[in-house]
């Protein structure tokens, strides 16, 4: 099943990869370029970086190193460049099926993890190549290996739970709440068995919390142990470079502004994150994470969400009474208090947009995509269970509810589906969120030919990160500067080449190059226009200038005395 699950839910995520999103936004091409240079620190015998931070943006490393080892299976292309992320979303989701399926039995388990192959949120971070999916991952992967470390009591899964905890501090910053998540868990939990009466098994409280910790507690310092040695380079890091600690969220934070401001803006944060499951326009207003306003569920599956919340808080109050699960499964921490792990985990993950701006943050808050799925899965269980008993004698109990789980899938997958892959690439804000016009022109000016043409670009697009990965290509391309583009070129041994020079609507590109251009070539061979979408309005030309109409190079100089580079 596992295996079935990584399929489909890869299936999903790889179709029409390097389409959709329609372009290679600015912090995809980042991490791909460096990929690459992680890829060349191996081949020539290095080491790569234990942290990231070129054009001052900090990153732990691992996702990177994970995007150079597809690079070196696939080869480099913007499809390969995202397969990264597809892999790991697909892996999620089959590493949440198994962690359910040992907290809270085949059904939930199935029905969350079939929900999680089509969910918007999931999905279209599983498409792009940002680290923030490699936290989702861990997050499960520590979850699932400490449920089967309580409920086998094997010090090898403790071991494993254990390097999971620290390679997680590896991915994305929200996994830095996952610690309080885990021994939050735990103490509920205990609290759990305190409050039991003697009456129930014989046992008090204090008895059974002693057991506990007895028959677990050499396997909780195992994992604490591992997990420190696992963190402790990238710990180190953090004492030599501050900022690769708290640059980040110094970056984003809310409290620059004064304590009683932060303290106003993080209670609103708080509710728009909160409002973002159920109410239509409530959602992340960006494109890159969304589309923009869509709440994280359609009105008919944010009923199923609130009582997926509901059957949670009840599983709450029925443990913090000393009650046995509903289930019926008995007071071992791994399958009691769940409803206060599903609802902890959702809401420490949603901390990350909750105290930075722009919230709600889909990116920041991804980890939390599992645990929002799982609560919907308890709701769609509930209302399966209350179909089935008022079903009367026309359709069994089994099948009734089987008909509701059934029908629930189907129209979450196929909502949620529907708005990625059609709804989703019509907004007009994705086409400016995702660089499509450098993308655009990147991989047409990749494909010139270097034998017959040079290509010359204005710095704004020629150093433009997703330029630089898309343009990666047989094409000689160079950044325009005068009086070079205009002056005919010898190569040894070669034919003079065309020159292809792009044309756009930056300052110096319309003030200088363009009446030059007017002057010198009026009848210029247009080669492309990129246009604004739905327009004929063109925001980049580029012109063909023939070798033999090329200037020699003392005329060059004397139409462009000052050598200029050009936006």
């Amino acid at each position: 099943m596992a295996l079935l699950l990584f399929l489909v839910a890869l299936g999903v995520r790889v179709a029409g990869l390097d389409q959709l999103p329609p372009g290679n936004w600015y912090d995809e091409a980042i991490n791909g370029l460096d990929a690459l240079d992680t890829l060349q620190a191996i081949r020539d015998g290095g080491l790569p970086p234990l942290f990231y931070t070129t054009n001052q943006n900090p990153r732990e490393p691992l996702f990177i190193y994970s995007t150079a080892l597809t690079f070196w299976l696939f080869g480099v292309s913007t499809w390969s460049l995202r397969l990264t992320a597809a892999w790991i979303g697909a892996l999620t989701v089959s590493v949440l099926w198994m962690a359910l399926r040992r907290l809270r039995g085949e059904s939930i388990a199935l029905v969350a993890a079939v929900g999680m192959i089509g969910f918007r949120w999931h999905v279209h971070f599983s498409r792009t190549c940002f680290r923030t999916i490699l936290s989702t991952l861990f997050v499960c992967v520590v979850i699932w290996m400490m449920t089967v470390a309580l409920q086998t009591r094997r010090l090898r899964y403790w071991f494993l739970a254990g390097i999971a905890l620290g390679g997680g501090f590896y991915t994305y910053l929200s996994f830095r709440f996952v610690p309080i998540l885990l021994v939050s868990w735990g103490g509920f939990a205990l609290l759990r068995l305190m409050r039991r009466r003697p009456a129930d098994s014989g046992d008090s409280g204090i008895d059974l919390v002693w057991n506990a910790i007895r028959l677990h507690g050499r396997g909780g310092v195992l994992m604490l142990v591992v997990a420190l040695v696992v963190f402790a380079p990238l710990g180190y890091d953090y004492l030599k470079h501050p900022f690769h600690f708290k640059g980040r969220t110094d970056e984003v934070g809310l409290f620059s502004g004064g304590r009683g401001k932060g303290i106003q803006s993080v209670v609103g944060n708080a509710v728009v994150n909160g409002a973002q499951f159920f109410i239509p326009g409530q959602g992340d207003h960006v494109a890159k994470h969304n589309i923009p306003y869509r709440a994280v569920f359609d009105p008919v599956m944010a009923f199923v969400f609130l009582m997926g919340l509901a059957v949670c808080l009840k599983q709450i109050r029925d443990d913090w009474r000393g009650r046995s699960g509903g289930d019926g499964r008995p007071a071992e921490p791994a399958n009691s208090a769940w409803g206060f792990l599903a609802l902890l985990w959702l809401g420490l993950m949603l901390m990350g947009s909750v105290f930075s701006f722009g919230a709600p943050n889909l990116l920041r808050t991804l980890a939390g995509a599992p645990a929002a799925i799982w609560i919907w899965a308890e709701g769609l269980v509930a209302c399966g269970h209350w179909v089935a008993k008022r079903s009367g004698v026309r359709m069994s109990q089994r099948r009734a509810q089987g008909l509701i789980l059934v029908l629930g899938l189907l129209w979450l997958n196929g909502v949620q589906t529907y708005e990625y892959f059609v709804e989703f690439p019509k907004e007009p804000k994705v086409w400016d969120e995702f660089n499509v016009a450098e993308t655009a022109m990147a991989r047409y000016l990749s494909q010139t030919d270097p034998e017959r043409e040079v290509v010359w670009v204005g710095s704004m697009r020629y150093e433009n990160p997703t330029f630089v990965f898309e343009s990666m290509g047989p094409g000689d391309i160079r950044p325009l500067k005068l009086p070079d583009a205009l002056a005919r070129q010898e190569p040894a041994g070669g034919r003079p080449r065309d020159h292809l020079i792009v044309r756009t609507h930056y300052k110096n590109n319309s003030e200088v190059l363009a009446p030059l251009m007017e002057r010198l070539y009026p009848r210029a061979q247009v080669e492309e226009r990129f246009c604004f979408p739905d327009t004929d309005l063109a925001w980049a030309t580029v012109y063909r200038i023939p070798a033999d109409q090329l200037l020699e190079w003392n005329r060059a100089r004397q139409e462009a005395p000052e050598t200029m580079i050009i936006d």
